[in-house]
């Protein structure tokens, strides 16, 4: 289903990145000054399955918003592995700085379970862009290998997943900016102590914070009633001006 259809004014885009990989990609900007969040979404699914979350990010909060759909996912071409979904997010932060449309040095990253993840490596891997104002992470695992452990007790597919490096605690004590954590109490994927240790890895900042929602399950925190309150309150206390 397009935006439009939910009443989002939108505009699609098609990146294409440094692999040569075309990636779909919906852009919604509400006003040029307001800061933008790149929003990376979890594994399941594509970027149309978000909708409701964006429609509730663009409604209750003074944000644009740009969701890019990783390699292998709806639209986008290729096939999807680590180098390249990072490769994928890197191609939509290079998007936004160069986008006249919106206010290019008041960026926040949003990602939600491997979002998570690839947002928190993003962060490092521009430690130095002061464009990167914080990021937000919701319900993400604290590496591969320990969600699997969790939901793979099958030693075989354990030591497969050992070879992938998608270890969000590492990346996360890299990183220089503000972090929020959005961890839902009953989320029975990415288990709330996987976000508690996240948060005690990152390094101190004012602005860093864990919220922890008691009825927050995996992928459905944002129908919660102080979900966007909370989000809301976070970015005004960043004074991004």
């Amino acid at each position: 289903m397009p935006p439009d259809e939910v009443g989002l004014p939108f505009e699609e885009i098609w990146l294409e990145t440094i692999d040569n990989v075309k990636l779909h990609s919906w852009l919604f900007v509400k006003k040029k000054e307001f800061p933008t969040i790149l929003f990376l979404h979890g594994n399941a699914g594509n970027i149309g399955h978000r909708l409701d979350n964006l429609k509730g990010l663009l409604d209750n909060c003074n944000l644009n918003v740009f969701i890019v759909e990783y390699r292998g996912y709806g639209k986008s071409d290729g096939v999807p592995n680590e180098p390249g979904v990072k490769c994928d997010t890197q191609a939509a932060y290079e998007y936004l700085l160069q986008c006249d449309q919106i206010d290019s040095s008041k960026i926040l990253i949003f990602g939600r379970s491997l979002g998570g993840c690839l947002a928190a490596n993003l962060a490092e891997t521009n430690v130095d862009d002061k464009n990167i104002k914080g990021i937000i992470l919701e319900n993400t695992f604290t590496s591969l290998k320990d969600l699997a452990y969790h939901i793979l007790p099958i030693t075989k597919y354990v030591h497969f997943l050992f070879r992938l490096k998608l270890d969000t605690l590492s990346m996360v004590k890299n990183t220089t900016v503000p972090i929020l954590f959005l961890c839902g109490q009953k989320d029975h994927l990415v288990k709330p102590e996987m976000m508690t240790q996240l948060y005690k890895k990152a390094p101190f900042n004012k602005n860093t914070k864990i919220m922890r929602f008691k009825d927050g399950t995996h992928n459905e925190m944002h129908y919660l009633n102080g979900y966007y309150p909370t989000l809301n309150k976070w970015i005004q206390e960043l004074d991004l001006k």
